[in-house]
């Protein structure tokens, strides 16, 4: 393709590989400049637009992480509505938590029951090495309770549970010295102090 510029047109000639002129036209000079400047504004455009949305995608980025860092605080300093899981007024906490203790104990008659602390839903039901008979139950706000040394399970796996419905009753199976509880609460990958959400626990804290 060649291009003649005249003072008032902008002649085009549009030729085949072999040479030869397939097709001529003309454009007017101002027609071919407004289309020239259309055609540099786009393209400015085009790139003013690029590193924008390039910067936008960092704010955003940024923003979006400092919500969920707020909110994971929220979260963390929020008193959940958790209750005892033990159905029992004789109970006393005999063990809390430590570098090897993720939990705490709760002693109670063997055979009292035990109850979901919150709504939530069963992830798993079965027999550990240590902690013998165990449910873990997720809740709402990525927290979970574990319950262990359970004496009988009385739920199944995969299906949701109501506060204060019975998932077992006190034993002391696994590694256990006698009957108790072994409770825990966790938030993500965080452990959280039973005593501290539930206020009764506090109350009966005997441990040293």
């Amino acid at each position: 393709m060649k291009a003649k510029l005249f003072k008032k047109s902008l002649d085009i000639h549009v030729t085949s590989s072999s040479g030869r002129i397939a097709r001529s036209f003309q454009i007017s000079f101002i027609l071919s400049s407004i289309i020239l400047s259309i055609g540099l504004f786009f393209i400015l455009f085009f790139i003013i637009n690029m590193f924008s949305s390039n910067t936008m995608s960092d704010f955003q980025i940024n923003e979006y992480i400092e919500n969920k860092m707020s909110q994971s605080v929220e979260v963390n300093s929020l008193n959940i509505d958790f209750i005892n899981p033990i159905q029992s007024d004789l109970f006393v906490i005999s063990k809390g938590l430590n570098s090897g203790h993720k939990g705490v104990d709760i002693v109670a008659e063997k055979g009292s029951i035990v109850s979901a602390s919150s709504i939530g839903s069963i992830l798993y039901v079965g027999f550990d090495k240590k902690y013998g008979n165990s449910v873990l139950i997720s809740h709402k706000n990525n927290f979970y309770t574990f319950y262990g040394h359970l004496d009988t399970i009385l739920v199944k796996s995969h299906r949701l549970i109501k506060k204060g419905e019975s998932i077992g009753t006190v034993g002391e199976t696994g590694y256990s010295t006698g009957p108790h509880l072994h409770f825990e609460i966790w938030h993500e990958l965080e452990i959280k102090d039973p005593r501290i959400l539930i206020k009764e626990l506090k109350g009966r804290d005997v441990a040293e």
